[in-house]
């Protein structure tokens, strides 16, 4: 009797966790939404328009409401946006990411007026996650750091007095410079084209 009973409870606590986890309905032109500011033209997609999202406090969520995209920490204004996002100025490309949950995810580009590349970021979980690139107008990399959960860590390239410097960090804490990268720490970076 105890072990139908067990049994019975299980079934009901499993069909009870599947129907309480959010459904991603298919990302349709229907729930795209377009939203201008003068020059400026962001497309998104918001399919939680009628569920509530989970928030953490130490995150930035991005919601629609009111005809507007909203950045906010620790929770969504409005619906959710979820999915591909871009945004435009004078109709060309400038930023272009994804969004889950109303926080950003995966590597989000940034390119500038003629359509350059000017950088390119890696996010997990609304937070700065992996490598960090910023490029100049010829495509070489400029600057890069590596994070963990917004934290630097391991080894960034930035620039002093016009000089290419890199520093070693450890939560988010420089513990030393290098004069310039071996040939395995720019394949492990995946850079192959540093000014």
């Amino acid at each position: 009797m105890n072990r139908y009973l067990y049994y019975c409870l299980l079934i009901v606590a499993a069909c009870f966790t599947h129907a309480c986890r959010m459904q991603v309905p298919e990302l349709t032109d229907d729930l795209k939404k377009s939203v201008s500011h003068g020059d400026s033209l962001h497309l998104f997609y918001i399919p939680y328009a009628d569920q509530a999202v989970k928030t953490r406090d130490d995150r930035v969520y991005f919601g629609y409401r009111f005809g507007d995209i909203h950045a906010t920490q620790g929770a969504v204004v409005g619906a959710a946006l979820h999915g591909e996002y871009e945004l435009f100025y004078q109709r060309k490309l400038v930023e272009k990411g994804a969004f889950q949950q109303g926080i950003k995810t995966g590597a989000w580009s940034k390119w500038d007026e003629n359509g350059q590349l000017l950088s390119v970021a890696n996010y997990q979980h609304g937070k700065k996650d992996g490598l960090s690139k910023r490029y100049n107008g010829a495509g070489d990399v400029v600057s890069f750091q590596q994070y963990r959960k917004d934290v630097k860590q391991g080894i960034g390239l930035y620039e002093q007095g016009g000089e290419p410097v890199y520093f070693k960090y450890k939560n988010d804490m420089v513990t030393d410079t290098l004069e310039s990268l071996t040939k395995a720490q720019q394949l492990k970076y995946g850079l192959t084209n540093i000014r």
